[in-house]
């Protein structure tokens, strides 16, 4: 599978897929600082 992490949601929403994605782009940031930071 291709899938490591489902994440329950309604996706015919707008407004939840906005969130989604907004929290995901975050973490991916996020992440991205903590590496800068360490290496």
């Amino acid at each position: 599978d291709e899938i490591d992490y489902v994440i329950p949601g309604n996706d015919d929403a707008i407004r939840a897929v906005k969130l989604i994605s907004s929290r995901i782009a975050d973490a991916v940031l996020e992440g991205k600082q903590g590496e800068q930071i360490t290496a």
